[in-house]
């Protein structure tokens, strides 16, 4: 996904990484693997597709409540797509 993703091929790199999080949920019981969840949210941001980001943000944070980086980028995220303030 993160060549795709250098690579400019957005959509691609994204079914990746929402592969790469299938398969860890499936083998094993641990909480999601924050990376893929963060790259996904990234790639989506870049698209456009903010609903499906800010998704992606929120389920990090479910798993990782207080995660810096994800919290920061959803900031990001909602300050430039929502102009949320706060």
């Amino acid at each position: 996904g993160d060549l795709l993703e250098q690579q400019q091929k957005y959509s691609t790199a994204i079914y990746y990484f929402q592969k790469v999080r299938e398969l860890w949920s499936s083998q094993t019981r641990l909480k999601p693997w924050i990376k893929p969840i963060l790259q996904e949210a990234r790639t989506q941001r870049k698209l456009g597709r903010y609903s499906e980001s800010l998704n992606a943000y929120g389920e990090a944070l479910k798993y990782y409540p207080g995660h810096t980086l994800a919290t920061m980028e959803l900031g990001i995220l909602e300050f430039q797509a929502f102009r949320h303030a706060d």
